[in-house]
């Protein structure tokens, strides 16, 4: 059960690297430390691919010399072999296949040990992040094959929010969060108090405002502007979150962690996204719509606070349409 454990924690140490603003070669250093400290071995290298050519990124356990050369994987058998394969490669120690290190162990001072026994996994760009931790997790030995997020909200947050919603008279209803990390990621505050507007007239629903610390100069600017019906907002923890999350009818959102937590509770979802890249870091489930203008987009994850051009370009018309279109792929929930 304590390696188990250890075992997670440290899958969810790379999800986070993985989905991190950190620079490149910190998160490749990051993200190969935790590997192998999932993963016993004696070396381990991260390579990103050029053309035919595999170029270290970060390295473990391996000689300076091997961190400036380039692998081309026509030359390698063994590294075109993984990148060949969907799944994880294990080389057993009696493989007759010449190893791209051999030689180039840091350990080895006399540069006469060749790699045996040998684990190759490919990380596809463009996938999502969470098919990233997947290939990772197949890797280490664990049955990935099906997708849940057993996310169980507590006894007294449920009972919490069951209160909240009666003070309020809230029976159907819908969460805007205009919040976001950094400004770029954010879709105009006026624009959600537009899709309130929007979407009272059409559904006759409520809106509750998602809003967390420091962000409630959006609140005010947000109440100011809706009109048809009142607005809600409530200061919640992120287990009373998670328990209105699971109530709402739908959630719009950019970037932010509640509209993932929202995708992996069931909530219909619609992302709007400008300087991020969905395909990477989009809502992950079956009840979700993502609005973007890639080609407006210049996907970077600096924290900037312009929004970006590729937000800017959405519609509240986009937007209720999204809102509509995942209502009716859910059953209106």
């Amino acid at each position: 059960m304590e390696q188990r454990e250890n075992g997670l924690a440290v899958l969810m140490e790379i999800a986070r690297d993985l989905t991190a603003s950190l620079a490149a070669d910190d998160r490749y250093a990051r993200l190969l430390d935790a590997v192998t400290r999932m993963i016993p071995c004696d070396a381990a290298c991260l390579l990103r691919l050029e053309g035919d050519d595999l170029v270290p990124v970060a390295g473990r356990g391996l000689a300076p010399e091997a961190l400036v050369r380039r692998f081309n994987r026509r030359e390698h058998p063994r590294l075109d072999i993984i990148l060949s394969s969907a799944e994880p490669v294990l080389f057993p120690h009696d493989s007759r296949l010449p190893d791209p290190f051999d030689h180039l162990l840091s350990m080895d001072h006399e540069a006469t040990l060749s790699v045996h026994a040998c684990l190759g996994c490919r990380l596809t760009e463009g996938a999502h992040v969470v098919e990233m931790n997947l290939a990772l997790a197949r890797a280490a030995g664990a049955a990935a094959d099906v997708v849940r997020f057993p996310l169980a909200a507590r006894p007294e947050d449920e009972a919490y929010i069951e209160e909240q919603l009666g003070k309020q008279q809230l029976r159907e209803f819908f969460i805007l969060s205009p919040g976001g990390g950094w400004g770029s990621k954010c879709w105009p505050v006026e624009r959600y108090a537009a899709l309130h507007n929007a979407l009272a007239r059409e559904r006759g629903w409520r809106t509750v405002l998602n809003a967390g610390p420091g962000e409630e100069r959006l609140v005010s600017e947000f109440e100011a502007q809706a009109r048809v019906t009142k607005p809600v907002h409530l200061t919640l923890t992120l287990r009373q979150l998670a328990a209105l999350l699971k109530r709402a009818k739908a959630l719009v959102s950019g970037d932010t962690g509640p509209l993932h937590l929202a995708a992996a509770l069931g909530t219909p979802v619609v992302g709007l996204y400008g300087p991020t890249d969905p395909v990477r870091n989009g809502p992950y489930g079956r009840r979700a719509v993502v609005l973007h203008h890639r080609e407006l987009a210049t996907l970077t994850y600096k924290h900037e606070e312009k929004t970006s051009p590729a937000l800017q370009a959405i519609t509240v018309e986009e937007v209720v349409g999204a809102v509509n279109q995942v209502l009716e792929a859910g059953g209106g929930k």
